[in-house]
C-alpha cells in the first residue's frame, strides 16, 4: 500500500527520534555541554513553530483574527512539556533538575498567562493550556482549529504542519532527554500528536464552508493598506518621501475600479452611484465627482487621459522602482495585493449592487495589467 503525506510524516518523525538518541556526538559530550546544546535547540524550535504559525496567520486578515491565534504557538511548547512530565510521573521518575532550570527560563521569558508553580500544580492551568494546543483525536484546541481554517482559507501548504510536527518533535525529545526518558516513551507521545493532527486537519475539511471562514478573507481595506505601505518603501528616499507616489496609487485604484466598472451592465446613473459607492468605502479622493469622472471618460480630454495612463503605466513603473530598490519580489506582491483588492472590492459591489454583473471583473482586469508588465518589461528591470 502506497505511503500518504501522514505515513511519510510519522516515519520521518521515527526515523529523526531514533537518530537522535543514537547520536554519537551526544553521547561524547559532557553533561552541562549537553544540556546548554539542548536547551539551546528546545528554544530555537519553539521559536521556529512561532513564526510557522505566524507565517500562516499572516496571510489572514489580522484585524479579524480571533483570540488563541498566536498565543497558541507561543504556548504548544508547554503542551510538550506537559506531555514528557506525565509520563515521567507515570514511571516513578521527577522532573529532573535540567527539565526544571528550563521551565525557569521559559516561564521567566514567554508569558502564557500561568505561573510556573500552576503549570506543575494546578489542573486549572493544565486545563488551560489543554483548551488551547491540546490536539487528540476526540479534541483539538483553539489553536488547532484556528491554524488548520486558516491553511484552509489561505490555500497554504500541509507541508507547513510537517514543519511544526518536527520542530514539535524536537521539543519533546530534547526535554525528554533532560528527563531521562527513553525513545518509545518519546515516539509514543509524537505519534499521537500526528494522528491528532491527521484526524482534526481531516474533519476541519469535511466542515461547511460557513463554518471554515469566520477569519474572514482580507479586506479589500486591508491589501489597500498592504499597497500603500510597499509603495511607501519603495519611495521612501523620493524628495517628497514618496507622497506623490501615494497620490498616483489613488488614480490608478480608482482607474482599476472604472475598468472593472466598464464591463458591467449598467447604465451612466448607475455607474456613479457605484463609483460613489466603491470611492466612499475605499477613501479615493481625486478632487472630482463619480459624475465628472464618468463624464470625463465618456467625452475624452484630462480625465481619459490620466486613467489610461495610469492603466497603462503605474504597474510598470513600480516594477521599475522595485528593480532600483534591489527587491524585485516586490512588485509581485504589489501585485499580488492589487489583485486580492479588486476580487474583494467587487465581491462587495457584488452584494451591494446584485445585478450589475459584477462576476470575475477583478481577476480579468488584473490579468490585463500583469500581461502589460511582461511586454515592456525586460529581463534585467530595464524598459
Amino acid at each position: 500500500m502506497a505511503l500518504d503525506f501522514w505515513d511519510y510524516l510519522n516515519l520521518s518523525i521515527v526515523m529523526s527520534i531514533q537518530d537522535y538518541y543514537n547520536n554519537e556526538t551526544l553521547r561524547k559530550s559532557n553533561e552541562q555541554e549537553t544540556i546548554t546544546k539542548l536547551y539551546g535547540e528546545i528554544a530555537d524550535a519553539s521559536e521556529k513553530i512561532f513564526d510557522e504559525a505566524n507565517g500562516v496567520f499572516q496571510r489572514t486578515n489580522p484585524n479579524v483574527q480571533p483570540e488563541g491565534t498566536l498565543s497558541g504557538a507561543v504556548t504548544l511548547p508547554f503542551y510538550g512539556f506537559m506531555q514528557v512530565i506525565s509520563i515521567q510521573k507515570t514511571q516513578g521518575r521527577k522532573i529532573s533538575p535540567a527539565q526544571d532550570r528550563l521551565l525557569d527560563i521559559f516561564f521567566k521569558s514567554l508569558s502564557v498567562g500561568i505561573s510556573k508553580n500552576e503549570f506543575l500544580y494546578s489542573d486549572a492551568a493544565r486545563n488551560q493550556i489543554n483548551e488551547l494546543v491540546k490536539i487528540t483525536e476526540e479534541f483539538a484546541g483553539l489553536f488547532w482549529v484556528h491554524l488548520f481554517k486558516a491553511i484552509y482559507i489561505t490555500g497554504t501548504e500541509e507541508k507547513v504542519l510537517t514543519r511544526i510536527s518536527q520542530l514539535y518533535t524536537e521539543i519533546i525529545l530534547r526535554f525528554a532527554i533532560l528527563g531521562g526518558i527513553n525513545s518509545e516513551a518519546v515516539i509514543g507521545i509524537c505519534n499521537s500528536f500526528n494522528k491528532g493532527m491527521q484526524v482534526q486537519f481531516e474533519k476541519c475539511a469535511e466542515a461547511p464552508e460557513s463554518d471554515v471562514d469566520f477569519m474572514g478573507e482580507v479586506t479589500f481595506e486591508e491589501h489597500g493598506i498592504r499597497m500603500r505601505n510597499i509603495v511607501s518603501e519603495l519611495s521612501s528616499s523620493e524628495i517628497d518621501g514618496g507622497e506623490g507616489k501615494q497620490d498616483m496609487l489613488d488614480c490608478y485604484l480608482v482607474s482599476l475600479i472604472w475598468e472593472m466598472l466598464r464591463r458591467t451592465r449598467t447604465s451612466g446613473n448607475e455607474k456613479v452611484q457605484i463609483l460613489d459607492y466603491a470611492m466612499e468605502h475605499c477613501c479615493l479622493d481625486l478632487g472630482l465627482s463619480s459624475s465628472e469622472m464618468i463624464q470625463g471618460m465618456k467625452y475624452g480630454g484630462q480625465i481619459k487621459d490620466i486613467v489610461e495612463t495610469m492603466l497603462e503605466g503605474f504597474l510598470v513603473i513600480i516594477t521599475g522602482m522595485s528593480y532600483e530598490y534591489g527587491n524585485e519580489d516586490m512588485s509581485i506582491e504589489f501585485c499580488q495585493e492589487c489583485a486580492g483588492y479588486l476580487i474583494a472590492l467587487e465581491k462587495k459591489l457584488a452584494s451591494q449592487f446584485p445585478n450589475c454583473g459584477f462576476k470575475d471583473l477583478g481577476p480579468q482586469v488584473m490579468l490585463e495589467q500583469v500581461g502589460q508588465i511582461a511586454e515592456k518589461v525586460k529581463p534585467d528591470g530595464l524598459y
